[in-house]
């Protein structure tokens, strides 16, 4: 193996035999999709796993062992008992030499010492499935199929490989549902929908299965006693399918060339490449928590295709001569007393790095991103008779970053603003003309509104965008503007400001009433016949509806 510039060069005898698929799981699919690296993937077919009993992997393992076990029980043995009585039957089924706490030798270890070790595995499974029990009742399902294998099926023409966890039957239709223990993942413009799209490449590759259309699917997340339901409409399915067949035309084309490119992320420290490759984000070597490949089995040269670029000695001089005297005198003498060193050399490093050595790195995206806030600030700030000084322009720009951060976790799921991300830019760009048009600063208003405003621009941009995605992924449907006629008899009066403020709530009660809230949006969608409506029937009480998370944010 070698790298040659940012791509890994693997023999093609290996790469035939590990890495190359005779047929494409989800699971592969949202390695490579997106900005899934391919040397990664291709490197961790090649290097052994850590196959810890400890690991979050393999404790999430026997915990499908315990509900698959569970779920082919006929309904009134579905008991919490049951499930414990098969938890100890996969516990004790595990190699506890893997184990490493505090030093436990497997070899040397006493009787209590492996009992307690037992313990302690028994007890992380046990909290890996016990939330099905809060998310349904497992006497009360109607299951058709558990662990159903996917073979000899392909979804437009590329091979299906993997399992599905259960089927169940509501009346004379069939879902899919699928066991994650580890923490749920929403739909995100930033990351994509890895759990949706692997629920869906399942009711595809099933309805050929069991020569059934599926139309339901949701995801529970047995852990945090959490269930999600999948968007199953014909353009997510379409565009699932799509990005099925362009991740397995990717590894095809990859795997006969055997070079794979490296796609640097914050994964980057749970790659086994992570003290080798030159794109890794790794800085701490020893921080990195999975099998390392050794330096000296991959060679390193650099990019073949890149030449030296000749420069004219001329040229070079101008590049370094001193700055003008003129150039210099455009710093202002208020900078220059921050306290903070602006005339030492700011290193740089690729868009991507947010930071160079602990400092803001200028030729970032984030740089970009942030500057664009204080821009922001200063012209509101002019604009408003306010002083335009380090005070203010900080106090604003603080409020409207806050804002960026609310809107962003809102959509994408994670905490805090990632400035380098199109999503974040997306952010920006939907309050800049929401702020210069619709819901000006409120300068000199009382703190009440203020917090208002607050409220009202973020239900806005998060509807905005959410729309916008929704319009992107849904076909065109003409006549819209029946709306707007006269012969609807809508009122075109708005709604009165106090009204739309009582309403609107702040996004952290809208949290806090999540439950109610999706309960109430569940049955307005059954009602309208949405083709994503949830089945009043589905026995789930806490129902994570991708629907909810959307249009919960809107002012009515």
């Amino acid at each position: 193996m070698a790298f040659v510039g940012d791509r890994l060069e693997i023999d093609q005898e290996l790469v035939d035999d590990k890495v190359r698929r005779k047929a494409m799981s989800p699971s592969t699919m949202n390695a490579l999709a997106g900005n899934g690296c391919q040397a990664r993937f291709a490197i961790e077919k090649i290097v052994p796993r850590d196959e810890s009993a400890l690991t979050a992997s393999s404790i999430g393992t026997v915990a499908h062992s315990v509900l698959e076990d569970l779920y082919g029980l006929p309904g009134p043995e579905r008991t919490v008992f049951k499930a414990t009585e098969f938890a100890a039957k996969h516990v004790g089924e595990v190699d506890l030499s893997t184990v490493n706490i505090n030093g436990f030798d497997f070899a040397h270890a006493s009787e209590s010492e492996k009992a307690a070790v037992r313990a302690t595995v028994q007890g992380e499974v046990h909290t890996a499935y016990r939330g099905i029990f809060d998310i349904e009742d497992p006497e009360a399902v109607n299951v058709f199929s558990t662990e159903a294998k996917l073979s000899d099926v392909d979804i437009a023409g590329v091979p299906v490989v993997g399992f599905i966890d259960r089927v169940d039957r509501i009346n004379d239709e069939l879902r899919v549902v699928d066991y994650k223990t580890g923490k749920q993942k929403k739909s995100s413009s930033i990351f994509g929908d890895p759990h949706g799209d692997q629920l869906r490449i399942y009711a595809l590759a099933g309805a050929k299965l069991f020569d059934q259309e599926i139309e339901n699917a949701f995801v529970l997340y047995t852990k945090y006693s959490k269930a999600q339901r999948v968007a199953m409409s014909a353009p997510k399915l379409k565009k699932t399918e799509r990005l099925f067949v362009d991740t397995w035309e990717e590894l095809g084309e990859c795997s006969d060339e055997a070079t794979f490119e490296t796609t640097p992320s914050g994964l980057c420290a749970y790659c086994p490449l992570a003290r080798i490759c030159s794109a890794s984000k790794v800085t701490d070597a020893d921080a990195v928590g999975v099998p390392q490949v050794e330096p000296d089995a991959v060679a390193v040269y650099p990019n073949v295709a890149e030449e030296p670029v000749e420069t004219d000695e001329s040229e070079a001089e101008g590049v370094l001569s001193e700055p003008t005297a003129e150039a210099d005198s455009v710093v202002s003498e208020d900078i220059h007393q921050t306290g903070e060193s602006t005339m030492t050399r700011w290193p740089e490093d690729k868009p991507w790095e947010a930071e160079v050595k602990g400092r803001l790195n200028p030729n970032s995206w984030a740089a970009g991103g942030i500057a664009g806030v204080v821009t922001n600030s200063v012209q509101h700030l002019n604009a408003a008779g306010y002083a335009v000084n380090k005070k203010n322009i900080r106090a604003l720009s603080s409020t409207l970053v806050n804002l960026i951060a609310r809107i962003e976790s809102g959509l994408a799921g994670h905490d805090g603003a990632r400035w380098g991300s199109g999503l974040n830019s997306l952010v920006r760009l939907t309050m800049w003309r929401l702020l210069d048009h619709e819901m000006p600063i409120p300068f000199g208003a009382s703190a009440g509104d203020w917090q208002s405003w607050e409220t009202r621009l973020v239900n806005a941009s998060v509807g905005i965008i959410a729309t916008t995605e929704a319009i992107y992924d849904d076909a065109i449907k003409p006549g819209g503007w029946v709306l707007f006629t006269s012969d609807n008899g809508e009122s075109a009066e708005p709604v009165a400001e106090d009204e739309t403020d009582t309403e609107a709530g702040a996004p952290e009660e809208a949290d806090e009433e999540a439950d109610d809230t999706t309960k109430t949006e569940t049955e307005d969608e059954t009602e309208s016949g949405e083709d994503e409506a949830i089945d009043t029937d589905v026995p789930f009480d806490d129902i994570d509806d991708e629907a909810f998370d959307e249009s919960a944010m809107f002012d009515d």
